[in-house]
């Protein structure tokens, strides 16, 4: 359900008008539900209500995904409430939680061990709150001397299970 159906280059099809550098996109399968971050705002304007199995089924849902991307060696590298898709109507043979928006993960590749680029570069370790503080520390600090993996998956996860949990 992941894999992209289609995919578009700038450098093959042209840029918008304005934008001075090449991207690429990709479509996909979208997933039902909403962010979590939107379900968030749901729960404090009461306008949505979770009981605790399915607050334990995005927990299963989640921990399912991330064990399958760590024994692969992925990454995703930026876990936060608006990267993952819950769906508290999903029906019980469905999942009830997606992992989305997968631009920061990381790959080990043929070559070798998993390249990573600093955050000057380019590279990401997360979203303040769900990723490890020192890594946003060092960054503040000006320490950006060497690459930083994004390894803060088991943060992000971590503080998305309080969430539910806790």
């Amino acid at each position: 359900m992941a894999a992209p159906r289609d995919w578009a280059d700038t450098a093959t099809y042209g840029r918008p008008g304005g934008v001075p550098f090449d991207f690429g996109g990709s479509l996909g399968q979208g997933v039902p539900g909403m962010t979590w971050l939107e379900a968030k705002l749901a729960i404090a304007e009461r306008r949505l209500e979770l009981d605790d199995t399915q607050r334990a089924r995005f927990s299963h849902d989640l921990l399912r995904a991330l064990s399958v991307l760590e024994s692969e060696g992925l990454v995703h590298g930026d876990l936060s409430p608006n990267n993952l898709i819950v769906d508290p109507r999903a029906p019980l043979d469905q999942p009830s939680a997606y992992l989305i928006d997968f631009d920061a993960f990381a790959v080990p590749g043929e070559a070798g061990p998993i390249a990573v680029l600093s955050v000057a570069e380019g590279g990401s370790f997360g979203t303040e709150g769900y990723a490890p503080p020192e890594l946003f520390a060092r960054y503040e600090e000006g320490r950006d001397d060497r690459p930083i993996a994004p390894y803060s998956d088991r943060f992000g996860r971590d503080m998305l299970l309080l969430e539910w949990l806790a």
